[in-house]
């Protein structure tokens, strides 16, 4: 069995040879949150079970490396001053400012992963380099999902073409590293083409190239945005007072007022704790015919599916606070509508129409509030003594 896959790599390997250099549109492999990493560890999060303020995510870009179909040449991060050694080259990369970082954007955000190990892939031998990102959430965060961020220091969105990816320090403008290998080659940070993939494939089969032992038992992901990584993160959130949960009501509101039906204000909350550092967040309601968050002002937005302004309420979460109230005015009886909340004012758009989802919601509706009335009984002195309440 092992000389028939000798002979047929050998047999691949010269046809390939003989008709192409493998002129890849990218030398990237798969993008993936690993979890339980002998080495490095991960937590791998899902949309319903999304990290938490402290929790660490771990990062893999697989790289296939040059020359694979011989010799593969592992890929690096090598200093781009040759003046320096590898000894302060090496020291410099411990100091996250001036490490390689993974970019994403966590709603509007630009965050980065950081550098923390490369490693080479043993089965099958030299074809890929794996490098490890890590990042660890913040108070504040939220991402459902995240995204990769391109050449552009932007969300890369499905309708990005062949996007470029990037990592700071090394796709700046005056890079610290470079990604390269022993024959000074240096990595195009995008996918490689289909084409490509399918070569690797039938050299090597799929089977031995996404082997549990690679840690994808799975299948590798290649979703172009990072969508599929299934990178989720949710430090804040709307809270979970529900005025009637059985039809998913999240608020009464009432009619031309801000009070509620459950005479519970609306609250932001800090998911697993008080906040570290103030954290602001902004809300704003879908149809704002039928509801305001009072106090709210006009934000003008122009992008590609939407121009015109939106009445957007930051609410500030105070350090060491774990929650914030706000109000909300209701405009139109009868009628219902989401309250949403996100950790960025601005929205990212997908292709020509629709947004990326970087914010949560809750349903309300708005309802005629019983009018009421409070008397005070006070003393000669102005001191109030007791309070009477009438209602319909």
């Amino acid at each position: 069995m092992k000389i028939k896959n000798l002979a047929k790599m050998t047999v691949a390997a010269f046809s390939l040879l003989a008709s192409v250099t493998l002129a890849k549109a990218g030398d990237i492999y798969s993008i993936d949150l690993i979890e339980s990493d002998p080495l490095y560890g991960g937590v791998k999060p899902t949309k319903a079970n999304p990290l938490h303020a402290n929790e660490t995510a771990v990062i893999r870009m697989r790289l296939v490396n040059k020359g694979w179909l011989t010799t593969g040449k592992a890929w690096r991060f090598n200093p781009n001053f040759s003046s320096w050694s590898s000894i302060a080259a090496d020291a410099l990369k411990d100091l996250p400012m001036f490490a390689p970082r993974l970019g994403f954007v966590f709603g509007g955000d630009p965050v980065y992963a950081t550098y923390v190990g490369t490693r080479p892939v043993s089965s099958p031998a030299n074809v890929f380099t794996d490098l490890y990102f890590e990042y660890t959430v913040k108070p504040g965060d939220l991402a459902l999902p995240a995204l990769l961020m391109g050449s552009d220091e932007k969300a890369v969105t499905p309708a990005t073409v062949n996007p470029v990816y990037f990592i700071d320090n090394v796709s700046s403008a005056a890079p610290i590293w470079n990604l390269t290998n022993s024959e000074s080659d240096t990595a195009t940070l995008s996918f490689v083409t289909d084409t490509d993939l399918a070569d690797l494939y039938d050299v090597l089969g799929e089977s031995n190239c996404n082997n549990a032992e690679n840690g994808m038992p799975d299948g590798p992901t290649r979703s172009s945005d990072g969508t599929g990584m299934g990178f989720y993160v949710k430090t804040v959130d709307l809270d979970e007072n529900y005025s009637d949960p059985d039809n998913g009501i999240w608020r009464s509101v009432g009619y031309n007022e801000t009070d509620t039906a459950n005479g519970v204000m609306p609250s932001v909350t800090v998911s697993g704790g008080s906040a570290t550092a103030a954290i602001t967040v902004y809300v704003w309601v879908d149809d704002e015919t039928v509801a305001e968050p009072y106090g709210s002002a006009a934000y003008d937005y122009d992008d590609k599916t939407f121009s015109g302004s939106r009445k957007i309420l930051p609410v500030t979460i105070g350090a060491g606070s774990s929650s914030q109230t706000f109000q909300l005015k209701g405009l139109d009886l009868g009628k219902t509508a989401k309250v949403c909340m996100s950790s960025s004012r601005d929205r990212i758009p997908i292709g020509t129409s629709g947004y990326v989802t970087n914010w949560v919601s809750r349903t309300i509706n708005i309802v005629q509030l019983d009018p009421s009335v409070t008397l005070t009984l006070r003393d000669l002195n102005g001191d109030a003594t007791s309070e009477l309440q009438c209602s319909d």
